[in-house]
């Protein structure tokens, strides 16, 4: 059986296409875990590493606040009080505090 050259590319790119979409599937997956995963080569001691136990705003403090009823925790102190005078919203899903709680 003899094939045309066309016909042979033809496969291939179609292959080729099949290939990519699952190669970018994937990735895609990975990029939605990736927040939550920590690279086996980042130390604690990294200046590229991140704390999620830190303030999100100043990066210095614990967390120690809880907004209620949306839950989220963010924030510490300091920055709690300094981000209340401005909005009385989550920083995170922006659901209005009714109250906070100190953790």
């Amino acid at each position: 059986m003899v094939y045309s050259p066309y016909a042979l590319l033809g496969a291939g790119i179609i292959g080729l296409a099949i290939a990519l979409i699952a190669y970018f599937a994937n990735e895609h997956e990975k990029q939605k875990e990736a927040p939550y995963r920590r690279r086996p080569s980042e130390k604690k001691d990294s200046p590229n590493c991140t704390d999620y136990s830190m303030c999100i705003v100043c990066n210095e403090n614990q967390i120690s606040i809880k907004y209620m009823p949306c839950g989220h925790s963010y924030v510490c102190d300091e920055c709690n009080i300094r981000l209340r005078r401005h909005s009385n919203q989550c920083i995170h899903c922006h659901k209005r505090i009714d109250r906070y709680v100190r953790i």
